[in-house]
């Protein structure tokens, strides 16, 4: 068993931005596949741990992922209260 990939643990892994965007839409794409029934699919919620990173990352990677077809996006462990206003205002347009 791999070690959880969290920034929780020693052992934390970001994969590369351009990959998270892909497989972002690659969940999407399978979510709209799994049914026949329009505006019948799963829930994707898209999640980003790159705050193991920088608070800047974390904004630039969650950015594309409503785009991709993410119903919303999760955004890991903000460390301060600030950092919730400024994730607010950023996404303040996307609905």
């Amino acid at each position: 068993m791999n070690p959880k990939r969290c920034r929780h643990t020693s052992a934390k892994a970001v994969v590369p931005f351009f990959k998270a965007v892909i497989r972002c839409h690659a969940a999407c794409d399978a979510g709209d596949k799994s049914t026949d029934e329009p505006g019948n699919r799963p829930v994707i919620l898209a999640r980003t741990d790159a705050a193991c990173l920088d608070f800047e990352e974390v904004i630039k990677r969650a950015r594309p992922f409503p785009d991709a077809g993410a119903d919303g996006t999760f955004i890991e462990a903000p460390e301060r209260k600030n950092r919730l206003i400024i994730i607010a205002e950023k996404y303040r347009d996307v609905s």
